[in-house]
């Protein structure tokens, strides 16, 4: 009987998912820009990039405990000055403290604010995973 209630309350679920209309209307469009979208030091025209149909786009502002994005403020002026909504990022380091990075973060950002939710980015799988070997997790 318990399998029984366990198929019907999923194609009870596939019904409702299948009669759901697309959200494809509702989204924004934007992007992530770093230093690696400046080769050769290359500045970013802000206008195309709106005038594309993006309305927003989160900078990578910091990594770690001491690097700093050398065109995050130009990039932040740049988005602004085009009309767009923009966020900060900080590139977390999983082996470092997360504390520490964030007052690193606040430090750079200052009181420019932002107009997006900041996210935080910690990295990659792999570093995760250690992290968490180095902390007695996962054992």
């Amino acid at each position: 009987m318990r399998g029984l209630s366990k198929v019907i309350g999923a194609l009870a679920l596939l019904a409702v998912l299948a009669s759901c209309q697309p959200l494809s209307g509702l989204g924004a469009n934007g992007l992530d820009v770093s230093g690696w979208q400046h080769p050769n030091g290359a500045t970013i025209d802000w206008a195309p990039v709106r005038a594309s149909g993006r309305s927003f786009a989160f900078v990578k502002a910091t990594e770690g405990l001491s690097y700093t994005n050398p065109y995050f403020g130009v990039d932040w002026a740049g988005l602004q000055a085009n009309g767009m909504l923009r966020g900060a990022y900080h590139y977390g380091r999983p082996e470092l403290d997360p504390a520490r990075q964030a007052d690193f973060f606040v430090s750079v950002i200052g009181g420019r604010g932002t107009s997006a939710p900041t996210p935080w980015w910690g990295g990659s799988r792999r570093s995760c995973r250690a992290s968490k070997r180095s902390q007695g997790e996962g054992r």
